[in-house]
């Protein structure tokens, strides 16, 4: 039988051999014939006073292991060395807090007329070659530090103990939380607790809410009749993440009857969400079963799934559910984020209450697997749970998977070419697929017209032809509806500008935080509060907006019915210029300030894109800065002359229209012509455009032109930071709101 006793710095026992008739956890699962826990004399200056005059208020006595012990199952697994961590804690103070951290809340609180004393022991995973700490891991990485605690409850007043013999008893009941079984040697209030660093798993069902974004291709005819796609809700996706983290796995007994289990992270540490996603109704089909789910959401006659992928290779077929599956794990990854950096959140993932007596064999099973970081097995009786209660004996108070359940999962699809084809089908059939890193975003891109993003090799190239994609699209689509030229019901169309900075900078922050001024997230004073992204590292930004018909309306024609002028575009092309520029941190931003200035702008105008420019800011002609100028004013007067004149061919499309349903027209060959005539100017306006897309100017001007509708949003990531903003609730964040 072990010895396990309390002595003094010489290894002289203080205390009678500690009790093991009660067959605590440290008897289970000490694979060392020798626990001595060396106390100092701060200690045994005590160690006789009752505990409410021993602890007048909460103390540590630190201690340590005269001898190196081992915990484990069927083999040892966690060491304890002398010169780890060893701590003896008392708590009396009624109403304090029962641990000294804020790492692992809850805190709980000390009750009246009761005290605590808690044994805490830092160890380490050693282990011999390739040998598995089993079922004594935890969940937790071998390399990782492990620190084991256990808190009793002891009644003050009659019969109150002295701390040694509190300490004695403490040791003779530890409880380690390794198994049900463990559980159940826990006193009324007791607590069991152990962490460190490893992977909480975690699987179920979302729903995903499939968003399709229905474009056309400037470069080729709009198809006949109606657009096949809506939005949709892709029902009972199974899911399946790790939360790689520092974490707890926590059990108080609340009465009798009910343990509480709580697993944890710790909140001051980092952690990292992997997600994945399939669609797995069956093993051996799940990921078509998921691309026949999606695809079936987003359309209003959904094929079978051989008519789908009809004509696709199987690495196409693939590419397609690859990047449906990278699109979800993507925002699933984002959700969580969310919820696990909300300052709301206390740091429990997941909270049930455990019932051992009632217990069947699957139910332990279950509780067994959480105990030790995996929730799966709960996550499962989740998906049938009725008021809580998961199974006999188990009910959740708390789970990161029903959270997440409930904010669902969206899913963005960009269905650039939808309009030239009508058919989802055939879109399919005639495109490439791809996943945008930064959005998220699932694209699917015509190529018919023989401009294939997926071939360029460099990321920031994909970036810069996506986002040039996505806004010659967007031009295109707003100009045909405005046009009536196509009728997308209750669909939207939606633009999305994004940028990934590998080394955040101050300029990067004021960057990102002026493109939400000039779409009307923020005000100006509100951006200078902002010093929440940490300099030097990657960070993200993705704006969206998205155009409904009447934005699509105003874009081009005002409230009586006439064509806006090449003045309208020309103001809102200098003014998203004029806020884009940074003078403060580039000083040839100086001088395109000076051009936009609304006294000289009308005179640089009237000159156009030409050398001369420069004696408007006192530059010489052939000074080289007059290039920027020149770039400037032809890019705004390039813009406002195709806004115009596509303006002239709404105008003219409408006319002929005239109210009429799109479905009565559409044969009739004088509009025919008219719409092939408005395809082949939007193809040569988009042919000839040289919109910049390092930064969003497009989107600010096309959003400004669409009398700025309330359908902008912007986040700014940075790791685990997220800045979300909308023109309705300003910015909200893990630290503060501020209302616009």
């Amino acid at each position: 039988m072990p010895d396990i006793s309390i002595t003094d710095q010489t290894e002289n026992a203080i205390s009678p051999a500690i009790n093991l008739a009660k067959l605590s956890s440290l008897y289970r699962y000490l694979k060392s014939e020798i626990l001595h826990l060396a106390v100092l004399p701060d200690f045994m200056d005590r160690k006789d006073k009752i505990l409410s005059k021993a602890a007048t208020q909460p103390i540590q006595f630190q201690a340590s292991a005269t001898h190196s012990f081992k915990l484990g199952d069927t083999q040892p697994a966690i060491s304890v060395a002398p010169s780890a961590k060893a701590v003896i804690s008392v708590n009396a103070s009624h109403g304090s807090s029962l641990f000294d951290h804020d790492a692992f809340p809850p805190p709980y609180l000390v009750a009246a007329n009761t005290a605590y004393v808690g044994l805490i022991f830092d160890g380490a995973f050693e282990l011999d070659g390739s040998a598995s700490a089993g079922d004594f891991s935890f969940g937790f990485s071998q390399s990782s530090d492990v620190t084991v605690q256990y808190h009793k409850r002891f009644p003050l007043g009659v019969a109150e103990p002295t701390l040694l013999t509190a300490v004695s008893e403490t040791l003779s009941q530890y409880t380690i939380p390794a198994t049900v079984k463990d559980l159940t040697s826990l006193g009324v209030q007791d607590i069991a607790a152990i962490s460190g660093s490893g992977s909480i798993h975690v699987s179920g069902s979302v729903d995903v809410a499939a968003s399709p974004n229905p474009l056309a291709s400037a470069e080729l005819p709009l198809g006949a009749g109606e657009i096949s796609v809506q939005a949709g809700v892709a029902a009972g996706v199974l899911i399946g993440f790790t939360i790689s983290c520092t974490y707890e796995v926590r059990a108080r007994r609340v009465d009798s009857e009910i343990i509480e289990l709580t697993i944890a992270r710790d909140k001051n540490a980092a952690y990292q969400v992997n997600g994945s996603a399939s669609g797995g109704f069956t093993a051996e089909f799940q990921d078509q079963d998921l691309l026949a789910a999606v695809m079936g959401a987003i359309s209003k006659n959904p094929a079978p799934g051989e008519r789908v992928f009809a004509g696709l290779s199987a690495s196409e077929t693939q590419a397609i559910i690859s990047a449906i599956r990278g699109g979800i794990d993507h925002h699933l990854k984002a959700s969580l984020d969310l919820i696990l950096s909300a300052e709301t959140d206390d740091g429990v993932a997941f909270q049930y209450e455990i019932r051992p007596a009632l217990l069947n064999s699957t139910s332990i099973a279950a509780v067994n697997r959480a105990l030790h970081g995996d929730i799966r097995l709960l996550n499962a009786m989740e998906a049938s749970a009725k008021g809580g209660k998961l199974a006999d004996g188990i009910a959740v108070n708390k789970s990161l998977l029903a959270t997440t359940r409930d904010r669902g999962v969206k899913l963005n699809l960009n269905l650039l070419g939808i309009l030239n084809f009508a058919s989802l089908t055939d879109l399919v059939r005639h495109s490439e697929v791809f996943t945008d890193e930064v959005s998220g975003d699932v694209t699917i891109k015509e190529t018919v017209s023989g401009n294939s993003i997926s071939a360029l090799s460099e990321p920031l190239d994909r970036h810069e032809a996506l986002r040039r994609a996505m806004f010659d699209s967007v031009l295109t689509t707003t100009t045909y509806r405005a046009g009536k030229a196509v009728s997308l019901s209750n669909l939207n169309c939606e633009q999305v500008h994004f940028v990934v900075n590998r080394k955040t900078t101050e300029a990067t922050v004021a960057q990102y935080l002026r493109w939400c001024v000039n779409l009307s997230l923020l005000t100006p004073q509100q951006q200078l509060e902002f010093n929440q992204l940490r300099r030097g590292v990657e960070s993200t930004c993705v704006l969206r907006t998205s155009f409904a018909d009447k934005d699509c309306d105003s874009m081009f024609i005002d409230a009586a019915g006439t064509s806006r002028p090449r003045e309208y575009y020309l103001e809102i092309g200098r003014q998203a210029m004029r806020a884009s520029v940074d003078p403060k941190n580039s000083p040839n931003d100086q001088f395109r300030l000076k051009i936009l200035d609304v006294a000289v702008w009308p005179r640089a105008i009237a000159l156009g894109p030409v050398p001369s420019l420069g004696a408007l800011v006192g530059l010489s002609s052939d000074d080289p800065r007059v290039a920027l100028l020149i770039g400037d004013v032809f890019l705004i007067a390039q813009w406002a002359d195709a806004m115009a004149d596509a303006g002239v061919q709404v105008q003219a499309m409408r006319a002929l229209v005239q109210g009429s349903d799109l479905s009565s027209v559409v044969k009739n060959p004088q509009f025919q012509s008219r719409r092939d005539l408005l395809q082949k100017k939007l193809a040569g306006i988009v042919k000839a455009s040289k919109v910049r897309f390092a930064e969003p100017w497009g989107m600010i001007c096309l959003h400004a032109a669409a009398s700025s509708p309330h359908t902008v949003s912007a986040k700014i990531s940075e790791g685990a930071l997220s800045l979300d903003f909308s023109p309705n609730r300003g910015l909200s964040s893990d630290s503060k709101e501020i209302k616009s």
